[in-house]
């Protein structure tokens, strides 16, 4: 893991959230973890950090085999990451409702199809907002 991936680990996790590598360029990031008792833990609000060849995508569950990806650059991603984590733990639901409720435009994002035999997800070409723009800014509202 490189110092950039470890520095939004920490970030992360200064917020309270559960992060663990994925990888060497990606990031799983959870408000909670439920231990199954055989030491794997799943979490129901899961949602990843990606590195790619040309910038970063935070990808978050939609319905189905769906899913929201967002582009842009790492300090935006990681303050949409607090915000929906927060919204979520203030409100309960799916975290699917948590994103609806923090970015405009969530449709937007989403990737994949519905139902069985979905295609691979792809990064929708929007624009993200820039990260004062999302629809909670972490610690507000």
């Amino acid at each position: 893991m490189n110092q950039v991936i470890l520095d939004a680990k920490a970030d992360l996790e200064s917020d309270g959230l559960i992060v663990k590598p994925s990888g060497a360029e990606a990031l799983l990031v959870a408000a909670t973890v439920v231990e199954r008792g055989d030491g794997l833990g799943v979490s129901p609000d899961a949602s990843m950090l990606i590195r790619q060849r040309d910038g970063w995508v935070a990808v978050f569950p939609a319905e189905g085999h769906r899913t929201y990806e967002v582009p842009g650059e790492l300090p935006g991603l990681l303050a949409l990451m607090r915000a929906v984590h927060d919204r979520y733990r203030r409100g309960g639901g799916p975290l699917r409702e948590a994103f609806r409720r923090v970015v405009p435009g969530a449709e937007t994002y989403l990737a994949g199809e519905k139902g069985p035999g979905a295609r691979a997800p792809s990064v929708p070409a929007a624009a993200p907002p820039s990260p004062g723009e999302w629809g909670v800014v972490p610690g507000k509202g």
